[in-house]
């Protein structure tokens, strides 16, 4: 190894010495240490520092690892494997080769603890792929989008495995779609790209199991320092039920008329689903008539707007929540000019589509403005929680600055509660934590900076983690004003409630109230002056036991 550096051994090994990654080298023929770095040594196991040991044995197994690839990996590549750390929770990746050290046939481990980024790339999954759908990024090279990374849900759609779509999308991703439709999503794509703006697009692929589906796409390039723009997509599958596939001249709609081109009468109708509901015997009526229940051409009517030939565009039919796309092209229907126009039902994916935009931006709103405030906490397993997100709003409730309001809770997550709710609160927090499900209010006075208290609600949960430490969100909310209702309605109830009983009733013996729940008498007012609380006592059963006899 040295012969191809040009270095001495002892150089070789400082360098190696103050190399952050753990490196080991063991010998080929019998898996003898040969050497290990600083940061190796410090891992190696206590029982054999002072004596010669094997690889396997410095880390305290008693045989090789089955999985190493020690003398069949060769000198010219390298072997990659990842390994877990049952006792730890740790995953390490393993690069060896195997090298000459020294004039002994030898083998190189380069080993990092990869737990995090393990950790950090499933939550990613987990976020990417509960998204409905799926989405994709790609490298745009020379009008080609070339995959750099799809969720599973994009393979999902046409029922591939990943490596069945990869080798099918591995040159251009646009290769997956229906040759019939490939042309007028290049173009579109094409467009987007060179005006920047976004691509929002449905077309037709082949499902794995032979039959066409449609495929929505949105996307948009995002272009970097990288040689190479990117490109993020997002593909949603329409379902089965919503779509209905007829063909006529290599086309495919949901419902198909075709219209005379010069006097709007209607020549055929492929209506297997009823999206414009046209009577029995409709043929030679005007389309408008027949399918709008117009008596005129009707003012959307893509026809007489002068649409370009194929262009697709939208529809909302008055009255109703129905939204449809139409495009039309010219045919010649035996001998007649005419327009097969092609209507699809895309009410659901519309209202879909607007729904997630609205989620959008009401989540953003919710973080970045929410009235009350939003905080993280991070809870480790030997008790301790950090504080790891603080909204604005909450620091703003509290009269701080984020800044401030993390100092504080930095220190002490039960800072500024008042004295009397903290017990009963941290009760509830210690049951919840035990239990690492569900959910719990805790509901407390919170000092403001000003010195002034308010009533706040917090709503904690919990996001499942696959380490050791619980995350913990918490909605916060100012409850002051509800609090102080209910104050004053309790205080309008016992003021009634007194006025009541000082007003003594024409026929009055006894008058007063009692707590059923807990069999207490609360109040009596006696008429006779017979002592009868005195005599019979506060319990509610005794005391009208007593007025019985």
């Amino acid at each position: 190894m040295t012969k191809d550096t040009g270095i001495s051994m002892d150089q070789l090994e400082s360098i190696l010495d103050h190399s952050p990654t753990t490196i080991i080298i063991s010998s080929l023929d019998n898996r003898e240490l040969l050497y290990a770095n600083k940061a190796a040594r410090s891992r190696i196991s206590k029982k054999g520092k002072d004596s010669p040991l094997t690889c396997y044995q410095a880390f305290g197994y008693d045989s090789p690892c089955p999985t190493c690839p020690s003398g069949r990996v060769g000198q010219e590549e390298s072997a990659l494997r990842e390994l877990y750390d049952p006792e730890n929770g740790h995953t390490y990746r393993f690069v060896g080769k195997d090298i000459d050290w020294a004039g002994r046939p030898a083998h190189i481990e380069y080993i990092s603890d990869i737990s995090k980024q393990k950790l950090l790339e499933q939550e990613l999954d987990h976020l990417v792929n509960s998204i409905p759908g799926g989405i994709a990024s790609y490298e745009v090279r020379e009008g080609r989008f070339v995959p750099v990374y799809f969720s599973d849900g994009v393979m999902e759609i046409s029922g591939h495995t990943r490596e069945e779509y990869n080798e099918m999308a591995k040159n251009d991703a646009l290769d997956v779609i229906y040759e019939a439709d490939r042309d007028r999503v290049m173009a579109a794509a094409a467009k987007a790209l060179e005006r920047g703006e976004a691509l929002d697009v449905s077309y037709r692929m082949r499902h794995k199991d032979g039959r066409l589906i449609w495929v929505h796409l949105n996307g948009r390039q995002i272009k970097s320092s990288s040689v190479a723009a990117m490109f993020y997509a997002v593909f949603t599958g329409l379902s089965s039920e919503s779509r209905l596939y007829q063909n006529i001249t290599n086309e495919t709609a949901d419902s198909i008329y075709v219209i005379a081109k010069d006097t709007f009468e209607l020549l055929y109708v492929n209506e297997t689903d009823s999206i414009l509901s046209p009577a029995p015997g409709c043929l030679g009526e005007k389309c408008y008539a027949a399918l709008h229940h117009q008596k005129a051409p009707c003012g959307f009517c893509g026809i007489m707007a002068g649409r370009m030939e194929g262009e697709e565009y939208e529809i909302k039919e008055d009255g109703t929540e129905r939204i449809t796309y139409t495009r039309s092209i010219e045919t010649d229907w035996n001998g007649i000019p005419a327009y097969v126009k092609y209507v699809r039902d895309v009410t659901e994916i519309v209202q879909t589509r607007r729904d997630k935009e609205r989620l959008d931006l009401y989540f953003r709103s919710i973080v970045e403005q929410f009235p009350g405030g939003i905080s993280m906490m991070a809870y480790s397993p030997d008790g301790t929680m950090k504080l790891e997100f603080i909204s604005p709003g909450f620091a703003a409730m509290m009269q701080r600055t984020v800044e401030e309001a993390k100092r504080l809770y930095d220190e002490d997550i039960f800072a500024n509660i008042h004295p009397e709710d903290v017990k009963k609160n941290l009760r509830k927090l210690n049951k919840f934590l035990k239990s690492k499900k569900g959910s719990c209010e805790l509901i407390a006075r919170m000092q403001r900076k000003d010195g002034t208290y308010l009533w706040t609600s917090s709503m904690l949960s919990m996001l499942p983690s696959t380490d050791d430490i619980l995350r913990i969100y918490i909605v916060y909310t100012d409850i002051t004003k509800t609090v102080k209702e209910q104050e004053q309605l309790r205080r309008r109830y016992d003021e009634q409630l007194l006025e009541h009983y000082h007003k003594t009733g024409a026929n009055e013996l006894i008058l007063g109230h009692s707590n059923i729940s807990r069999d207490r008498v609360v109040e009596m007012r006696d008429s006779t002056n017979s002592a009868l609380v005195k005599r019979f006592g506060t319990s509610r059963d005794v005391f009208f036991r007593g007025l019985r006899g």
